[in-house]
């Protein structure tokens, strides 16, 4: 079954359209399109240069471009409507489900188990709204204000340039449409394409930002970006917190943890970053009262800036509003010719600590070796193409003989998930040298290009073979 979801202007509800799509061998494949169309005063950029002129500050030269076009065509309308209550089991008000998985609520996306929720807003450019553990504390700032701190709310992509007002754009104040590629259980992958406009409402900045939500509480987000207006100015990719979240921020200085306490006013309104520029962090981490975000971008080029935390502050006392977690592509320089891209970690936990072994796998993902099977290199977003998905955070396996087996060495994360190139219709099932594993040590399921299989609880410590197998 292939869904089509249209905003239009000035409606207030969702109308859905139903044509035949090509079918898996055993269940019918979703795939979700929404466009929402924002107001013009929506994508008008107010006066921010005085403000970005404060946050800026001067910074280094970097070599830089605009990118290939990357914003994925609208899919066609289909003139056969279905009522949105044949969504069934789409309902708001069913309890969350034990394992991560797509639902919708009214016109929001989510992703959601009993202990992680994250909920995209077609009112917000389709941004996430909410990133939450099972306690219920959103990680996400939503605040709006008039000042330079609203234009990093919520999570995304931002260009501005400080001297320019009309330079200034963000992916969350944009024309948006999503594709759901993967609804679960296990993991939930979203793409979502963007167009951010001028007061004339002509492109200035789009790109393709495709969301994998992991079970465990990894937030994957590739991002693919276009430069459309000739300019000079900054490009980030951030994660905005609320302040009342952040009881501490720490970062890496070399092989040294450092911990710094949150502000609740700034003593400059100058002065809002949280760290010097001569340090060069791998990773941003915020630990709060009961729960912790880590956050750490790599980009497909090897010219960048690095990471960057802020204090957020609009007000005139300088009261703290919100922490800034930043990937900066672009410090005040020219927008160039390159291709802009990136893959951004987030990931939410109990502790930095645990969030730390998942990001050292993602930085060494041959602490899986694979025995038996082929790694399948050529997928969009193996940045490297070794096998391993840094755009998704998955492996990507073509079995042998129906099987794939892997050595987990003793630097294996708590979990992982890897996806198996294959159409056979059977479901999996895992195996040690003990013999078959219990279903909870395991989530698959089946999407267009095979089976995602999360291992959530790998029964070795110190090593051991793993065996995936389709009878």
């Amino acid at each position: 079954m292939y869904l089509v979801i249209y905003h239009e202007l000035h409606s207030s509800s969702f109308k859905l359209f139903k044509k035949p799509l090509r079918l898996c061998s055993h269940l019918n494949r979703l795939v979700l399109l929404i466009l929402f169309l924002c107001q013009t005063s929506c994508l008008s950029p107010p006066n921010y240069a005085a403000q970005a002129d404060e946050l800026a500050g001067d910074s280094a030269e970097n070599s830089a471009g605009a990118i290939n076009e990357q914003t994925d065509q609208m899919i066609e309308q289909t003139d056969q409507m279905i009522d949105v209550s044949d969504m069934g089991e789409r309902d708001a008000d069913l309890p969350p489900p034990d394992v991560v998985r797509f639902n919708m609520d009214g016109e929001k996306l989510i992703a959601s188990s009993s202990r992680l929720r994250v909920v995209w807003d077609p009112e917000q450019g389709l941004a996430p709204i909410e990133m939450s553990r099972g306690d219920g504390l959103n990680y996400v700032w939503t605040a709006e204000s008039d000042g330079f701190s609203s234009l990093q709310r919520l999570t995304g992509v931002l260009f501005f340039n400080r001297f320019n007002e009309q330079h200034v754009f963000t992916s969350w104040r944009s024309v948006t449409q999503a594709q759901v590629l993967h609804e679960g259980p296990g993991v939930v992958r979203l793409q979502v394409s963007w167009v951010a406009r001028n007061s004339s409402e002509e492109t200035s900045m789009s790109g393709v930002t495709t969301w994998t939500i992991h079970d465990d509480g990894r937030l994957m987000r590739d991002e693919r970006i276009e430069l459309t207006y000739p300019s000079t100015g900054w490009l980030v990719g951030y994660h905005s917190v609320p302040i009342e979240r952040v009881d501490r921020i720490e970062f890496n200085l070399n092989d040294d943890i450092i911990s710094i306490p949150a502000v609740s006013r700034l003593e400059s309104r100058d002065n809002r970053e949280v760290f010097g520029r001569s340090v060069q962090p791998s990773w941003l981490c915020v630990t709060g009262s009961d729960s912790s975000l880590l956050f750490s971008a790599h980009s497909a080029q090897p010219s960048f800036e690095g990471h960057r935390a802020t204090w957020g502050s609009d007000q005139e006392d300088g009261s703290v509003d919100s922490l800034k977690l930043e990937f900066d592509w672009l410090r005040d320089e020219p927008t160039g010719s390159q291709t802009w891209s990136g893959t951004i970690f987030t990931g939410i936990s109990a502790d930095c600590q645990q969030l730390r072994r998942y990001l050292f796998n993602h930085n060494n993902p041959s602490n899986l070796e694979l025995i038996k099977g082929e790694f399948y290199k050529r997928m969009a977003g193996d940045h490297d193409e070794d096998g391993y998905h840094e755009g998704g955070g998955f492996y990507v396996v073509q079995p042998d003989s129906n099987e794939v087996s892997f050595n987990i060495t003793s630097m294996a994360p708590p979990s992982f998930t890897i996806l198996v190139m294959t159409d056979i219709v059977s479901e999996p099932t895992l195996l040690s040298a003990d013999g078959e594993l219990p279903p909870q040590s395991f989530i698959s399921s089946q999407g267009e290009e095979g089976w995602y299989v999360h291992v959530r609880h790998p029964p070795f410590n110190s090593g051991g073979v793993l065996t995936i197998t389709f009878p």
